[in-house]
């Protein structure tokens, strides 16, 4: 049996060998010795003799127990064991704003030298420990914290995901709800990146085809249709057949500010030597968020076209995630930031009015913009020029958080972005001050009084801090728009094709009505092609409890569901609904009991039979096929399908099929 030596006057064992002074040899880690049966640990001093503390006692005397039952088991006594006790690791923890307390020291007797410890100062002499983790992205990223996890966990989550070929992958929704902004990766003193893991296990569900469709949908939709026909527009200087250099706003502020792009672009006309083109469109960069680094290129083709058959140009952008997409697409290309060149041209600006910035401001700087500190400089150049007091606050320059648009966690995790923009908003009871488009508009939609840069010389209103979000229909029409306008007014061009004709009669839309659609990504420009796709002729559904009609459209993979009243001087819109099942009705014409309360009075109105019944009936999503109980005419079949059922039952259904 293993023999433990501890504190034994005259130490009368022999049989091992002793150094220069008599003591034993002694194993640094396992406390053995010489002798293959024989553990020696001394109570006052480690096992090379130096003073410890009681606690280090204890931690030797367990780690020379661990040592004898490795010995009564037959095993090695040091295996296995390398990160046991005190070891190099790369645990770092932020001390920065510790306040350093003096440890209490125990009292001895006088008498007999015993040292004692009462239960209060042994508690307040450990409630100096700081609970040393690794902790500093957790404090600092919303994204983070709200997986109630730490990024090692994730990491083996993500890769557990990626490993499941039948059955929930519920690391999806972590996966696709990170930013990309590297804010974990500045501030962690390993350089540990979520980014890089969650963008290449992005690339991996769309090599794979498992990547959830809704995730991203709306957003590579928006951006089509910013990159498209209906938008896309590149010109040379008006008058001219040249460029010196092109102006490329991006689709953000072009969407947010639309006149306001159009007045710069006009000061440059007037300002900068030689001819300036410009060009609108998307770079392309919520393709690479999406894991889509060929749709990426693809949505850039336009652009570089233009660029290259211009004779390669300097280009001015005014959003830095366009500086950043360009500059990794187009590595040869001169790309100038906006906010330096108005910097150089600082004596041509317009005077700024007096109450647009009367008070100081925090300056948000937009996450692309993170190392690039020369554009942090210009701006903050540019402010001070314009009278602006500057107030920084601890989340800026490099250290700066994302707004929640980059990486496409809005349309990924909208409940997650509302944390970030709030969270944000209450770093400060400052006004805010910003120079990404998407930033100003995403703090803006949670109440923040937040101005754009450009509204110190060219406000649109009086009190440009209080301008709203224009929301995703805003941008979307103003896009088509501005293009229409800008080329009538600058180049005296008629634009193809022309502008969609809105509704025949007058759209109003009920309180909170415009909200609903922001929540659930549906377009006045979707409201208005299901109004079209009734044109004169009768609604399909009629509620006679609200008096509404009811009609619904698929125009691609999402079928739009409108109620609506009509009156004298229009239409009002009262409710906005949608899902991406497909239903295929059973002329069969089952009878059966809904599984979902339906407490609707809903009556065809196509065939005029009266209320509708509930019928088996046939949805489809992603190749899986159900039976389900709806409320179907049984004279011309046509099913109708509530705001409860589309918002309830279907999405969550829908969601689930899209995880495995």
């Amino acid at each position: 049996m293993p023999v433990y030596i501890g504190r034994i006057p005259g130490d009368p064992f022999t049989g091992f060998d002793r150094d220069d002074t008599g003591r034993p040899l002694v194993d640094g880690f396992s406390g053995g010795t010489s002798h293959p049966r024989i553990c020696r640990r001394i109570s006052e001093t480690d096992f090379f003799g130096h003073p410890v503390s009681s606690g280090g006692v204890a931690a030797q005397g367990r780690k020379a127990a661990t040592s004898m039952d490795r010995l009564l088991s037959k095993v090695s006594p040091t295996a296995g064991r390398e990160r046991e006790g005190a070891i190099s690791t790369r645990l770092s923890t932020d001390i920065s704003g510790v306040t350093p307390r003096p440890r209490l020291d125990l009292v001895g007797d006088p008498g007999t030298g015993a040292v004692t410890c009462d239960r209060d100062l042994a508690a307040r002499e450990a409630d100096r420990c700081i609970q040393c983790d690794c902790s500093r992205c957790l404090r600092v990223c919303t994204y983070l914290t709200e997986f109630k996890g730490y990024p090692r966990r994730y990491a083996r989550e993500i890769y557990n995901n990626a490993a499941i070929v039948k059955g929930e992958k519920k690391a999806n929704l972590l996966i696709n709800s990170c930013s990309l902004c590297r804010l974990c990766e500045t501030v962690c003193p390993n350089e540990f990146s979520m980014a890089d893991l969650c963008l290449e296990a992005r690339q991996e569900m769309v090599q794979s085809d498992r990547m959830p469709v809704s995730a991203h949908d709306f957003a590579l939709q928006e951006m089509a249709h910013a990159a498209g026909d209906a938008c896309f527009f590149a010109r040379h200087a008006p008058g001219s057949g040249r460029s010196d250099q092109i102006f490329f706003p991006g689709c953000q502020l072009l969407g947010s500010a639309p006149d306001q792009a159009t007045r710069v672009y006009e000061f440059l006309l007037t300002n900068l030597p030689g001819r300036t083109g410009f060009v609108t469109g998307c770079c392309g960069a919520p393709a690479r968020w999406a894991g889509r680094p060929a749709l990426e290129t693809d949505t850039l083709a336009r652009f570089t076209s233009f660029w290259e058959d211009a004779g390669r140009p300097t280009i001015i952008t005014a959003c830095s995630a366009c500086t950043w997409t360009l500059s990794r697409h187009l590595p040869d290309a001169d790309i100038v930031s906006l906010y330096k060149t108005l910097l150089d041209l600082k004596d041509c600006l317009p005077a700024v009015p007096r109450n647009t910035a009367p008070n100081p401001v925090n300056i948000i700087d937009p996450c692309t913009a993170r190392e690039d500190h020369a554009v942090q400089d210009a701006v903050r150049s540019l402010a001070r020029s314009a009278g602006v007091i500057i107030q920084e606050l601890p989340a800026a320059g490099a250290l700066t958080e994302c707004c929640g648009f980059g990486g496409l966690v809005f349309n990924a995790n909208p409940t997650l972005t509302q944390k970030i923009n709030q969270q944000r908003a209450g770093q400060s009871d400052q006004d805010f001050l910003a120079y990404c488009a998407m930033c100003r508009d995403r703090l803006a939609r949670v109440g923040k009084k937040t101005a754009h840069l450009l509204d110190l010389f060219w406000p649109q209103t009086d009190h440009p801090e209080q301008r709203k979000d224009p929301g995703f229909s805003g941008r979307h029409d103003n896009l088509a728009q501005v293009k229409h306008r800008m080329l009538a007014e600058l180049w005296q061009e008629l634009p193809t094709p022309h502008l969609p004709e809105g509704p025949v009669v007058p759209v109003r839309y009920n309180p909170g009505m415009k909200q609903i659609l922001e929540d659930h990504f549906i377009l006045e420009s979707d409201i208005e092609q299901v109004l079209s796709h009734i044109g004169t002729g009768t609604p399909p559904f009629y509620n006679p409890d609200t008096r509404t009609y009811i009609s619904f459209f698929r125009p691609g993979r999402v079928c739009f569901w409108v109620a609506f009243r009509k009156h004298e001087t229009g239409i009002e819109i009262v409710n906005a609904w949608s899902h991406r099942m497909q239903v295929i009705p059973n002329t069969l014409f089952v009878p059966g009991t809904p599984t979902e309360p339906h407490n609707e009075t809903i009556v065809c109105r196509s065939c005029d039979n009266g209320e509708l019944g509930f019928f088996k009936n046939h949805v489809e999503y992603l190749g899986s096929r159900f039976d389900v109980v709806l409320p179907q005419c049984k004279n011309c079949g046509m099913i109708y399908i509530s705001p409860d059922i589309a918002r309830g039952r279907m999405a969550e259904v829908e969601k689930i099929l899209e995880d495995k």
